[in-house]
């Protein structure tokens, strides 16, 4: 079996994505021919036809403009990752301004207590009450 190269996986990519819009576009046309239909048929047989059509074309610019919106959120996003150094970039390491660290962290932050705890410490909020 062969490995495919980047640009066969775009390729998929893209044909998916394609697909995915198709079953969008023919699902708002469907649901709006159906739900224009549904309308129309108060009126008649006539209205039920007329409405279906309306309702169809009505669906297909509702899906045609949610796939806009969604392809400006997705450039936005990719625009934002770039930015920030999620995509091509050292997310998570420290810039160059960045102080170096000055030694560990206190023994509170890892959980071995503090330094002037003792056997016969008492908490600061005072005794924990018996059960009695």
């Amino acid at each position: 079996m062969t490995e495919k190269t980047t640009a066969e996986y775009e390729s998929e990519l893209r044909a998916s994505a394609k697909a995915e819009t198709r079953t969008k576009e023919a699902a708002g046309v469907g649901l709006g021919a159906l739900s224009g239909a549904g309308l129309g048929a108060a009126a008649g047989p006539v209205g039920a036809i007329v409405g279906a059509v309306a309702g169809g074309v009505a669906g297909a610019l509702a899906s045609l403009a949610l796939e806009a919106s969604n392809a400006g959120e997705s450039a936005t996003d990719e625009q934002l990752d770039e930015q920030i150094g999620v995509a091509n970039g050292p997310i998570g390491t420290g810039s160059v301004r960045q102080p170096p660290q000055r030694g560990a962290y206190s023994s509170a932050a890892v959980g071995a207590g503090t330094s002037t705890e003792s056997e016969s410490s008492e908490p600061a909020e005072g005794p924990i009450p018996g059960s009695e």
